[in-house]
């Protein structure tokens, strides 16, 4: 099983949109079972999601979970975090084969983001595991 893991210290920096397209192209492979895992339980963007693919029939189906202790057979499962860190993150994080950081291009976007990433090196977290994707860059 493969897990990757879409991170982040605020709201608004893309961990749903990244986390929903490595879904979709990881459902495409011949083969893949893949599990979303939604941990945001408040806001449920991912549950959302999935439930408006159901309805208009969209393919390929993404199952969408809401604890990584739901994920069954999953061959790869991507976990939404919700918008902030907690003592979970790290745990989360060394659980990743790949640990996804989103950031905007404002300051307020890239110092948190470089904060966390620093962060989890401390926790044990090795830094070729870690990428940060630039995201809403206008």
């Amino acid at each position: 099983m493969k897990i990757i893991s879409v991170l982040g210290q605020k709201g608004g920096i893309s961990k749903s949109v990244i986390s929903r397209a490595l879904a979709v192209e990881a459902a495409k492979a011949k083969g893949a079972r893949v599990a979303l895992v939604d941990l945001d339980h408040k806001q449920k963007t991912a549950t959302n999601w999935a439930a408006a693919r159901r309805l208009n029939d969209l393919q390929p189906e993404i199952r969408v979970v809401g604890s990584v202790d739901d994920v069954g057979d999953a061959t790869t499962v991507i976990i939404d975090t919700p918008g902030w860190t907690d003592a979970g993150t790290v745990q989360i994080a060394s659980l990743s084969d790949l640990v996804v950081l989103p950031t905007g291009a404002s300051e307020d976007d890239r110092r948190p983001v470089v904060e966390l990433a620093f962060g989890l090196e401390d926790a044990g977290i090795p830094l070729d595991r870690i990428v940060i994707v630039p995201s809403r860059m206008h």
